[in-house]
């Protein structure tokens, strides 16, 4: 997606809600407020519960580029990008289930 599209919006990676990674592996959200392993479709359910306006890509976090794990793309609609990621790690949290083996 080119910059001028990206105005506006922030990337959001799973990487940055999960519980096994460090910060410098990625992980952005308090450890507190992180699941282990969250996938695609759970960031997409945390979205929807807070009602935000984004879209799902299948793109690789370029931290961990060999796993293709997918990202949503938020409007940021006058909020920081780290307010965004509390509240979504927040609701992340609230709705998490983990997989199914």
């Amino acid at each position: 997606m080119p910059k001028s599209e990206r105005a506006g919006k922030v990337i959001l990676w799973p990487a940055y809600f999960d519980s096994n990674c460090s910060r410098a592996a990625g992980r952005r959200a308090p450890k507190k407020s992180c699941v282990p392993a969250p996938n695609l479709d759970a960031l997409v359910a945390a979205a929807e519960a807070l009602k935000l306006k984004f879209v799902a890509a299948d793109k690789a976090y370029p931290g961990h580029w060999w796993r293709r794990a997918g990202c949503i793309i938020v409007e940021k609609g006058g909020r920081k990008k780290t307010v965004i990621v509390q509240a979504l790690a927040k609701a992340l949290k609230e709705t998490w289930q983990p997989p199914k083996k």
